[in-house]
């Protein structure tokens, strides 16, 4: 096959300009894909806010948050079904979310009134912009924990470590791997 190019002429067969014509859709691929690729922590604080509204929601006539873990949030329908593979939940950002009471998403106990949403094995750079999301006040967000192997800090409102979390602290406290545990109210 030949093919002009301005004044010279282009010599190529036509294995050799299908291979070209494959390179190029494949390099236009990947760059569009890079461009349109969602930011991973876009809608972190929406995401949160609405699971911890069907939360409140479920618990309304409830004097506590009894049994609540994320097993009984997937049972109970308290998060999207687009949220949930394999019986674990697993946020925008791809990160898997343990709910409870603690760390390490046990059930929340008779009479208590807190419950957490924990975001597990986060490298540093989104566990920096999650740490740093900003909460209304009336989202009940009570406290903010981070643990890794180099510390375990609690940011609260009016504590030593404040709320909102500043971008000076989270890149303090973030370390390579990294759970951000949010209680809530």
């Amino acid at each position: 096959m030949k093919t002009i190019f301005g004044n010279k002429r282009l010599h190529l067969s036509s294995n050799a300009f299908l291979g070209i014509v494959c390179a190029v859709a494949i390099v236009l691929f990947l760059l569009l894909f890079f461009l349109l690729k969602p930011n991973q922590t876009v809608g972190v604080t929406d995401e949160i806010q609405t699971i911890t509204q069907n939360i409140r929601a479920h618990f309304q006539k409830s004097m506590d948050y009894r049994g609540l873990n994320t097993e009984f949030a997937i049972n109970n329908a308290l998060v999207t079904p687009t949220q949930i593979r394999g019986g674990k939940i697993y946020s925008k950002n791809r990160a898997e979310i343990l709910i409870g009471r603690d760390s390490s998403g046990s059930a929340v106990m008779p009479t208590e009134t807190l419950f957490s949403l924990v975001y597990l094995n986060l490298d540093r750079n989104v566990c920096k912009k999650i740490l740093t999301s900003k909460f209304e006040p009336s989202s009940g967000l009570v406290s903010v924990k981070i643990e890794n192997e180099e510390t375990s800090s609690e940011f609260t409102y009016g504590g030593t470590l404040g709320l909102p979390v500043s971008d000076e602290n989270a890149k303090k406290y973030c370390g390579a791997k990294n759970a951000v545990v949010f209680t809530f109210e």
